[in-house]
């Protein structure tokens, strides 16, 4: 799994760097596929918000991902693009 996702962050940060100003929703096939990609944005987090805003998605809208929080989806974007 570690390497998927190192994979997918490889491919995130290339399609960023051509498309700054574009922004990446996902969400797991499953519930548990969507806490799993949870847990590996949480590991991450120091990393991701060194190059990119990450968000969580819940029922009441999103924000600024935290750790420790369930979440439905997930946004992500370059640091430069606003999208509140």
């Amino acid at each position: 799994m570690r390497k998927i996702l190192v994979t997918v962050y490889k491919a995130i940060e290339i399609f960023l760097s051509s498309e700054p100003s574009a922004i990446i929703v996902f969400s797991g096939s499953s519930d548990s596929r969507t806490r799993l990609y949870q847990i590996a944005i949480s590991k991450e987090l120091v990393l991701l918000n060194g190059r990119f805003k990450v968000y969580g998605v819940s029922n009441e809208g999103f924000e600024f991902f935290r750790a420790n929080q369930r979440y439905r989806a997930f946004v992500i974007s370059s640091k430069n693009t606003n999208i509140v």
